[in-house]
């Protein structure tokens, strides 16, 4: 099951990046006045585009990618629970895009 899944992935890879920063880049909006009123959107945004990345970098599946480092998953449960600075939280999100946008011609094709 998770072969075919994988290979359902490699077979739509486009479609999967248009996906997650269609997602992510929603998610991310209006950060700085909803972030830490709804924690949960910084994360999930930030989890997306690092997947993302992960998934072009590395040779991993796409459910491995998913998964965070365990130094990022702990960062991101501090995001949950309130401990990290908004401002903080706004610039790695800002660098996690950056990152997925860069290894966008790893989807798309470009």
């Amino acid at each position: 099951m998770v072969k075919n899944r994988e290979n359902i992935i490699k077979a739509n890879l486009n479609r999967v990046y248009t996906a997650y920063m269609k997602k992510a880049n929603s998610l991310s909006r209006k950060l700085d006045t909803l972030g830490m009123k709804h924690p949960k959107r910084a994360v999930y945004s930030c989890l997306f585009y690092d997947t993302l990345y992960r998934y072009a970098t590395q040779i991993i599946s796409f459910e491995e990618a998913y998964k965070p480092e365990e130094s990022f998953r702990q960062w991101l449960l501090s995001v949950r629970k309130g401990e990290i600075p908004k401002e903080e939280i706004i610039i790695k999100n800002e660098e996690l895009r950056k990152k997925a946008e860069g290894v966008s011609a790893f989807y798309i094709g470009v």
